[in-house]
């Protein structure tokens, strides 16, 4: 062969070369020095098996992963190198085998890498869908870790497409959804978040006490909002349902099992609006609030204002909003409502209210005026619109 034909040799020819060399001199190196290292091993015992089969098949990452997996105990420090070496053989071979990934992330976590090792156990989620559940556990156990923040970032900026899936994950997991909104508020920074993450994250938030972030996390995961967000949210019925508890959250009812059928429908709303919530009573007892929505109100003075069309009879017993203190209960509408008659059969109705300094949230809810009117039931239909409060 002439030198030219040598400095034509394909390159991929030469690199296969050089791994074969690298591979075989950092590993069988190791190998040498890990078996010649003393300890305590029988030096009857029989032939060691994965080195067996290398020596048929050198470039089966199988066997370098059989050996690292079979020398987890013995020599310590001889081990822990000659495991790394053995996986970074295996990777060499095989960068995208699932088994593969799976060890190298096991190691790092052993070897106290956890930035290492939450970066591989991503990896493998992102590369095996059979194994991106088991991923998200493990990640998710790493959340309070110091290194969640930087490998979360670097993660998110790069463009992490199943950081809503794992968000799930983990607001789902019974000992570590307490973690879920601060990950969320993490990731939020980054990307919107989707409608299921945000929400869950949301109602744990909400359930611990804390519904001015959760009120935040709405705002700045939410994928679309409209212009404008008044102190309640979707008052005037107008838009879809979107499933946060800081819209409204409808109980649908039954003629019988809860004494009322309550639905958002079409042409029936007030002036130019096109929609608006009905609700038909049925005389049953009434067993539940007709339609609830959280709200994170600062310190001050407000008022409460809707407009109602109706058919009860008495009209004294037709239900209205109550408002309370999340927390602790408290109502926040102690003076009477002042009632004026709008047009076209609506009456707009306006009370004030107060929030303290202890009332970080407030949930407003529609509901009979007492619970004998509960109690006896309700007869006839209401319908209402345009549910507003102002800060005076």
């Amino acid at each position: 062969m002439t030198a030219t034909n040598e400095e034509n040799r394909p390159t991929s020819f030469v690199a296969i070369c050089l791994l074969g060399a690298l591979v075989g001199t950092i590993f069988f190196g190791s190998v040498y020095r890990y078996f010649h290292a003393p300890d305590d091993r029988d030096s009857a015992s029989e032939p060691f098996a994965p080195l067996a089969y290398l020596r048929l098949r050198p470039f089966d990452s199988a066997g370098y992963l059989a050996l690292s997996e079979s020398v987890a105990e013995g020599n310590a420090d001889g081990a822990m190198r000659l495991r790394t070496h053995a996986l970074g053989a295996a990777s060499l071979l095989a960068p995208v085998d699932p088994q593969v990934i799976r060890a190298e992330a096991a190691l790092a976590f052993a070897r106290g890498d956890v930035r290492s090792g939450l970066d591989k156990t991503a990896r493998l989620g992102a590369l095996s869908p059979t194994d991106q559940a088991d991923a998200f556990r493990v990640l998710a156990s790493y959340v309070a870790h110091p290194a969640w923040r930087d490998f979360a970032n670097a993660r998110l900026t790069a463009g992490w497409d199943a950081s809503d899936q794992f968000l799930l994950t983990l607001c789902n997991d019974a000992q570590l959804s307490q973690y879920a909104f601060a990950v969320a508020a993490q990731f939020a920074r980054f990307r919107p978040l989707s409608p299921a993450a945000s929400h869950c994250a949301e109602n744990r938030a909400i359930a611990s006490g804390d519904i001015p972030g959760a009120y935040r996390l709405r705002l700045s995961a939410a994928k679309t909002l409209p212009a404008r967000i008044g102190f309640v949210f979707n008052g005037n019925f107008e838009l879809p349902l979107s499933g946060s508890l800081f819209d409204w959250t409808l109980e649908p009812g039954g003629e019988y099992r809860e004494g009322f059928v309550a639905a958002i429908r079409p042409d029936i709303g007030f002036g130019g609006s096109n929609k608006a919530l009905s609700l038909r009573f049925t005389g049953r007892p009434i067993r539940s609030a007709m339609a609830q929505q959280y709200l994170a109100l600062g310190p001050g003075k407000y008022q409460l204002s809707y407009l109602s069309k109706q058919t009860v009879q008495p009209a004294a017993n037709s239900p209205a909003w109550a408002l309370r203190c999340a927390g602790s209960g408290t109502p926040l509408i102690i003076e009477g409502w002042a009632d004026l008659v709008a047009s076209s059969g609506w009456t707009r109705h306006r009370v004030p209210f107060t929030v303290g300094v202890n009332c970080s949230g407030q949930l407003l809810s529609l509901e009979p005026k007492s619970k004998l009117s509960s109690l006896e039931g309700i007869k006839g239909t209401l319908v209402i619109d345009e549910v507003r409060v102002e800060q005076q």
